[in-house]
């Protein structure tokens, strides 16, 4: 597998690092990619990680492949913050934690989606119900931006 990771000021579009990984991915390294990817980052920045921050980066949210991927898909389909994908994104979610059930990520997308898929479906509700019900003047695609940047926080 080939990682090519490029470094750029969003402001003056300068380059500041370049790097390729070249690694055989395998199950067992996965994660430890992941790992070396950041902290060559947080090098390359000059960022000092407290403990709490490297042990993050070195602990494997689970032993488990499958559930990681399911994880992941679930991750996808709930940044688009659309019902149908909400439900898809739930069931992922599911997956992940019956595969590991000790997966702490995957019971935070489960919560998370649930609770996102019933705040939609009540919304909607209102709206059909009373097109200029109290939820018509709430800035739902606000709303739903910062639930989805809610859920990339989590993943940090």
């Amino acid at each position: 597998m080939r990682i090519n990771v490029q470094l750029i000021d969003a402001g003056t579009d300068e380059h500041l690092r370049a790097e390729i990984f070249d690694r055989e991915l395998s199950a067992e390294n996965l994660f430890s990619i992941q790992s070396e990817i950041s902290e060559s980052i947080a090098l390359a920045l000059k960022a000092t990680l407290s403990p709490e921050e490297q042990n993050r980066i070195s602990t494997r949210p689970t032993d488990n492949l499958a559930a990681y991927d399911a994880y992941l898909a679930g991750r996808q389909l709930i940044t688009r913050r659309q019902a149908d994908e909400l439900n898809q994104a739930r069931g992922h979610f599911q997956r992940a934690v019956e595969l590991d059930p000790e997966f702490a990520r995957a019971w935070s997308g489960l919560a998370l989606s649930a609770l996102l898929g019933e705040a939609f479906e009540h919304a909607l509700k209102s709206t059909e119900l009373d097109p200029l019900s109290s939820i018509d003047h709430w800035n739902w695609p606000t709303c739903t931006r910062n639930w989805g940047d809610l859920m990339k926080r989590s993943n940090t």
